[in-house]
């Protein structure tokens, strides 16, 4: 049996997300991440397991309205027995093209990086965390030199991407022939119920609002 794990890039995913919410005014935020991974499993084999999902994210709070919403989403997530791996946003002096001025901004760091180091951690841990198949929702490039070592130093590895909406990789692509695309029907085919029952029996309910 050929265990799975999934690695999602949370804002690369969110943004993918906000973008059908811009076309079509449908919102799919409310997304069962466990759900959605889960159904990409038979492309694998039916030899195929899911044995984890990893969740990486960060929390904006310089946005303090949407803090509790998002933690609230990571709770939903967690429940399902996601891991939950967070980075952070910080400051940085940006240009605005329009007005011709800097501003203080503020960018998320250490996504990209912490979702490469766990892929290789995975690859060639010695315990029974070790594998070699991975899903990886993102369409990041800044992933492909962790890709390329992988695909070097493992030549077992089978590593597919899966491309949130409205967002790819020609690099990612190269490298994992049979990545694929999501589109707005998987995101809707994998929303939370509502309310969510957490473990502890704690009722959270989707927001009103985003």
């Amino acid at each position: 049996m050929k265990n799975i794990v999934c690695l999602i890039d949370g804002f690369n995913l969110y943004h993918s997300i906000e973008d059908i919410e811009k076309s079509t005014g449908q919102c799919y935020k409310w997304l069962d991440l466990y759900a959605l991974c889960k159904s990409f499993v038979y492309l694998f084999g039916k030899d195929c397991v899911l044995n984890k999902v990893y969740y990486f994210t960060s929390i904006a709070y310089h946005f303090p309205d949407k803090v509790k919403r998002h933690e609230d989403y990571i709770s939903c997530v967690k429940s399902k027995g996601v891991e939950v791996v967070r980075g952070e946003f910080r400051e940085k002096q940006l240009y605005c093209s329009l007005c011709k001025r800097k501003y203080i901004g503020h960018v998320e760091k250490q996504t990209d990086i912490a979702l490469s180091s766990k892929l290789l951690e995975l690859l060639y841990a010695t315990d029974n965390t070790h594998c070699e198949t991975f899903l990886v929702i993102t369409g990041d490039s800044d992933l492909t030199p962790a890709i390329e070592t992988a695909n070097i130093l493992n030549a077992n590895v089978d590593i597919r991407f899966a491309f949130p909406y409205n967002r790819k990789s020609k690099h990612l692509l190269k490298l994992a022939p049979k990545s694929f695309k999501l589109r707005s029907g998987h995101y809707l085919a994998n929303q939370f119920g509502n309310p969510v029952k957490l473990l502890d029996g704690t009722i959270i309910h989707k927001p009103m609002t985003w």
